[in-house]
C-alpha cells in the first residue's frame, strides 16, 4: 500500500473504533428496541440466504459491480509498484496467445524491476494473476476487467465457502462483508498485483475440505484439485504452507475411515485430486520450458540467478550482483539492504512486525469488526474453529517472518479469516448483561457503522490523487497516444530518482508499440537504440525531476 493508503486507512480505523464505542454504550440503553427494529430486516435476509446459488450470485454481483463503479466513477486504476508492471506484462502476453516473448536485440535497455529478459522477454511471476488479467484483457478490453472479475469470483467463492462450515445467513452475510471491505477499495479490487487469485484458491481448498469430510464427492475433490492448482500458480510457497494442514486432516480422516470406505475413499477423493494435481504439474512444467527453456526452472529462479536475489525471511542474506545493469536496480537494491539491515536490529524488527500486523488486521477487518474478536475464547470450542485459528496463525507467523508482510501473501487463508470474523460476529449476537440482549444490539449497530464506513470511504476516494510518478507516466502515455507518431523515450535516472518506482516497462511486443520507454546506457549503446529506432521521435525524460513537479518530455541531444 502506498503512504498516503496507509494513512487513509489509519484514519477510517480510528473512526470506526470511536463509533463502535459509542455503539457500545448505546447498546445498554436501547437494546430491546433496537432488536425490534431489525427484526423485519432480518427475516427478509434468511429468506434470500436460503436459496444458496442465489446468495453466490448476488455475492459475486455486489463485488464486481462494487469495484468496477469505484475504478470507473471516483479514480481509474493505474499501475504503480513494480509488481503491477510486471503482471500487467503477462496478462500482455497471454492476451497476444504466447507464455512468452523472445528477447528483444536491444533488451539491455528494456530492463526492469520483476521481467527476465533472456533466454525470453518475460514476467518472473506465477502465470494465475497473470492469466486473469489477461481474460478481463480479452472479454472487456483492458486488464483491470481481470481484476473486477477475480475479487467478485473470490467473494462469490468464500461465501460458497462458508456455506459448508456455517448456517447459510452467515455464510451470505460473510460473502457480503467481504465483498464491502475487500471488493470495494482494497487494493485486490483497486490494483493489479492482487490477492483475489490465491485468497479463491484457498476458499475452494477449504470449502472442499469440510464437504468432504460429511460426504466424499468426486465433484468436490475436483474442486479441491483446482484450488490447490491456483494457490500453486497464485501464490505457491504460501499456497503450499496453507494446503499441508489440508492433507494432514484428511490423511488422518483416510485412515480412520473403516476398509469399505476406505476404498470408496479412494476413488472418491484420492484418485480425482492426484489427477487433477498431474494436469497442473504437466502445465506448470510446459509453462517454464516456454519461458526458462527448462521444465524444472522457474522464471522467478532465472530471475533470481540474473539479478540476485532479495531476502525472504529477515534472517536471509541479500544476494546482490557485483554489477548492476542499470541505475534503477541500484537504487532499489540498496534501499531494500538498508531496510533489511535495520529491520534486523531489535528496534526495526519489532517496528516493522507490529506496523505489518496492525496493517493486516486493518486490511482484513478495519476498525469496526476488532471488538468481535474478543469473543474469540468462546470460538474455541468447536474444534474445526481451533483448525481455523491455527491454520492462520501457521500462515501468518510464517509471512511475518519475511520481509515483507502485505496481506496478499496472507491471501489463501482470506477465507478462514473471515470464518472467524463470522463466528466471533455470531458469539457475540448471543451476548446478553442482566437480562438485556445487548449481544444482538452491538452486532447490528456494528452493521450499520460498517456499511457507513464504506460510504465515507468511497467519498474520501474523490479527494486522492494517484500517486505522483504513476500519475505524471500515465498523463505522458494518453498525450503520445494521441499524437499520430511512434515515439521513443528514453529515461535517465538522477540522484533524486525515487528507488520504488520505474519508469521503463514495455509491452508484451516492444517494436510495434506506439510508445516505447527505454533506459540510457552508454554512449555506444545509445548510438545502437537510436539508429533501430530512426523512424520514431526520440524523447528525453530526466526521472529524478517528479520531485520538482510535472515531468517533461525533451528531445533528445543529438550528440
Amino acid at each position: 500500500m502506498l503512504p498516503e493508503e496507509i494513512l487513509k486507512t489509519d484514519v477510517i480505523v480510528k473512526f470506526e473504533l470511536f463509533l463502535t464505542f459509542i455503539a457500545s454504550v448505546t447498546a445498554l440503553f436501547l437494546s430491546k428496541r433496537c432488536v425490534l427494529l431489525g427484526s423485519s430486516v432480518s427475516r427478509i435476509f434468511d429468506k434470500i440466504a436460503s436459496k444458496r446459488l442465489l446468495s453466490i450470485i448476488l455475492v459475486m454481483l455486489l463485488a464486481f459491480c462494487g469495484s468496477m463503479a469505484v475504478s470507473l466513477i471516483v479514480r481509474f486504476p493505474e499501475p504503480t509498484i513494480h509488481d503491477e508492471f510486471s503482471y500487467l506484462l503477462a496478462a500482455d502476453t497471454f492476451a497476444s496467445g504466447r507464455l512468452a516473448n523472445p528477447t528483444h536485440p536491444m533488451w539491455p535497455h528494456f530492463e526492469s524491476l520483476h521481467i527476465i529478459q533472456k533466454p525470453n522477454y518475460a514476467s518472473k511471476y506465477p502465470p494465475g494473476q497473470g492469466l486473469m488479467l489477461a481474460f478481463g484483457k480479452v472479454v472487456g478490453g483492458h486488464p483491470i476487467v481481470g481484476v473486477w472479475l477475480s475479487i467478485a469470483i473470490c467473494c462469490a467463492s468464500i461465501c460458497w465457502m462458508l456455506q459448508g462450515w456455517v448456517p447459510n445467513r452467515w455464510a451470505l452475510l460473510g460473502g457480503i462483508l467481504a465483498a464491502l471491505n475487500l471488493g470495494f477499495f482494497g487494493y485486490w479490487s483497486q490494483k493489479y498485483w492482487g490477492g483475489a487469485v490465491a485468497a479463491t484458491g484457498g476458499a475452494f481448498v477449504f470449502g472442499s475440505l469440510r464437504r468432504l469430510i460429511r460426504r466424499p464427492e468426486v465433484r468436490i475433490s475436483l474442486i479441491l484439485g483446482v484450488g490447490l492448482i491456483i494457490l500453486t500458480n497464485s501464490r505457491p510457497f504460501e499456497g503450499l504452507i496453507t494446503s499441508l494442514p489440508v492433507a494432514l486432516v484428511l490423511v488422518i480422516w483416510i485412515l480412520k475411515s473403516k476398509s469399505m470406505l476406505f476404498r470408496q475413499n479412494i476413488f472418491r477423493l484420492i484418485l480425482p485430486i492426484l489427477g487433477i494435481l498431474l494436469l497442473g504439474a504437466i502445465w506448470s512444467m510446459f509453462y517454464n520450458y516456454r519461458v526458462t527453456g527448462d521444465i524444472l526452472k522457474l522464471p522467478y529462479q532465472v530471475y533470481n540467478e540474473t539479478y540476485g536475489s532479495t531476502p525472504i525471511f529477515i534472517w536471509s542474506k541479500i544476494n546482490l550482483p557485483t554489477d548492476f545493469p542499470n541505475q534503477a536496480f541500484r537504487d532499489l537494491y540498496r534501499n531494500i539492504a538498508d531496510s533489511h539491515n535495520y529491520m534486523n536490529t531489535l528496534q526495526g524488527f519489532i517496528h516493522a512486525k507490529v506496523f505489518a500486523l496492525s496493517l493486516n488486521l486493518a486490511f482484513f477487518f478495519r476498525g469496526v469488526f476488532l471488538v468481535p474478536l474478543l469473543t474469540l475464547p468462546t470460538v474455541y470450542r468447536s474444534r474445526w474453529n481451533i483448525f481455523a485459528i491455527l491454520v492462520i496463525c501457521l500462515v501468518g507467523s510464517i509471512v511475518l517472518l519475511q520481509t515483507q508482510s502485505s496481506p496478499r501473501k496472507i491471501a489463501p487463508v482470506t477465507c478462514l479469516i473471515i470464518l472467524i470474523l463470522i463466528q466471533s460476529l455470531r458469539q457475540l449476537r448471543i451476548c446478553s448483561w442482566r437480562g438485556k440482549p445487548i449481544g444482538r444490539c452491538i452486532f447490528r449497530l456494528l452493521l450499520i457503522i460498517f456499511f457507513v464506513s464504506i460510504v465515507i470511504s468511497f467519498s474520501t476516494y474523490f479527494h486522492d490523487s494517484t500517486w505522483a510518478p504513476s500519475r505524471q507516466r500515465s498523463e505522458l502515455m494518453h498525450k503520445l497516444t494521441n499524437d499520430s507518431a511512434r515515439h521513443l523515450i528514453i529515461v535517465r535516472y538522477g540522484p533524486n530518482h525515487f528507488p520504488h518506482f520505474d519508469w521503463v516497462y514495455n509491452s508484451a511486443d516492444i517494436d510495434s508499440s506506439k510508445i516505447i520507454w527505454a533506459k540510457e546506457l552508454g554512449f555506444e549503446q545509445n548510438r545502437k537504440l537510436l539508429e533501430y529506432y530512426n523512424d520514431r521521435k526520440i524523447w528525453l525524460l530526466k526521472a529524478d525531476q517528479w520531485v520538482l513537479g510535472q515531468v517533461k518530455l525533451l528531445p533528445y541531444p543529438s550528440h
